[in-house]
């Protein structure tokens, strides 16, 4: 990351185990609902899933700092989304970028 603050964009790519993705989608639903509740630093979550491929998600989560993010990952609350998803996956991927131009409403 640069020395400029930046808001910090995590890019997460989850392949589900088959026939997961709906119960994984209803818990990461919750579960970014309450981030964005209770987490001042969490600006935006999004849950994505592509129509052709059932086991694929995509999360597009934006944070106000670096600072914000590891607040996010320390969480109990986070630990216990960790346990309750991690049978449902068969793959993760997490990319964490620095979000440059923030343009939208």
């Amino acid at each position: 990351m640069s020395a400029t603050k930046h808001p910090v964009c995590l890019l997460v790519t989850i392949k589900c185990n088959p026939g997961q993705r709906d119960t994984f989608v209803k818990r990461v639903s919750d579960h970014a609902e309450v981030c964005l509740r209770e987490e001042p630093g969490c600006l935006h979550f999004n849950v994505i899933v592509p129509p052709k491929d059932h086991e694929t998600v995509y999360l597009y989560e934006v944070y106000v700092d670096e600072q914000a993010v590891e607040f996010h990952l320390g969480t109990e609350r986070m630990q216990q989304y960790m346990s309750d998803v991690e049978p449902m996956l068969a793959d993760r991927h997490r990319e964490v970028c620095e979000v440059v131009n923030w343009v939208g409403r």
